[in-house]
């Protein structure tokens, strides 16, 4: 079987500032997907966070960073 390298963008987020600055949860999820990433055997690009945003929208500072780089990864293929 041909092992291509995969590479996974994570992206994590709580909704409020209490959240944010009690940690609630980023570091857990972040924790979580970075195992996933290793159990799949993804190389990790960059951990994006974005603390106490609401995803409402596509507004979040660290979300479009990620889009960004997304663009900027495929333009290379």
């Amino acid at each position: 079987m041909n092992e291509t390298n995969k590479i996974a963008g994570i992206y994590v987020r709580v909704s409020t500032e209490e959240q944010s600055r009690e940690g609630f949860s980023l570091q857990e999820q972040e924790d979580r997907l970075k195992e996933f990433c290793q159990f799949k055997r993804y190389s990790i690009y960059k951990v994006y966070k974005d603390a106490g945003i609401s995803a409402k929208n596509d507004k979040r500072p660290a979300y479009q960073e990620m889009v960004r780089n997304i663009h900027i990864e495929l333009l290379k293929i």
